[in-house]
């Protein structure tokens, strides 16, 4: 399950932007370094590196929020609690040489995450493709800014290497605390 669609002007997307300058970076693993604001993971298998800030919902960022919540209930049927929110964000920033390499998003310390949805916020950088792969087949999402995106956590997916500016998007979750279970009665 793949969704991917234009939902965002581009003035939304730069008042998003404008929410990292009136934050500060926010840790929220161990491979974050808090005195350059970066994420940084390396080993012989895996790298990912890139600068993140913590947007969370509020009177200003709220209506993000309420956006992408009823675009991810029209596009999936998923029956979600009454009354939930989607309470956090992230804006990930990659600069020249970052990366995120091939990847999903549950593992240990996700276990709860269910979906990431995501909005490509700008478009003036060179590298920085976002691709997902489909069996064997690869995939890249849009670079034009305002595009939403809404996959499963298991699907396999990666941000190549920055070669030329600066990448922003917002990145959101929808954790199993959201969805309504099936009664059995």
């Amino acid at each position: 399950m793949v969704f991917e669609e234009q939902l965002f002007t581009e003035s939304e997307c730069q008042f998003i932007i404008s929410l990292s300058k009136s934050i500060t970076s926010t840790p929220f693993d161990d491979s974050f370094d808090v005195n350059t604001g970066k994420v940084y993971y390396s080993d012989e298998s895996f790298k990912k590196s890139y600068n993140v800030s913590m947007v969370i919902n509020n009177e200003k960022s709220g209506w993000i929020f309420k956006r992408l919540l009823k675009w991810f209930s029209e596009k999936t049927n998923t029956p979600l609690k009454d009354g939930i929110t989607l309470s956090v964000g992230l804006l990930h920033s990659y600069t020249v040489g970052d990366c995120f390499e091939k990847h999903i998003d549950i593992n240990d310390k996700f276990i709860n995450r269910r979906y990431n949805i995501g909005i490509q916020l700008n478009n003036d950088y060179e590298g920085g493709d976002y691709n997902y792969w489909i069996g064997n087949e690869i995939y890249s999402f849009s670079k034009v800014p305002g595009t939403a995106i809404l996959y499963s956590v298991d699907l396999l997916h990666e941000i190549t290497e920055i070669t030329e500016g600066n990448r922003i998007s917002f990145v959101t979750h929808v954790g199993k605390e959201l969805i309504k279970t099936k009664s059995l009665l």
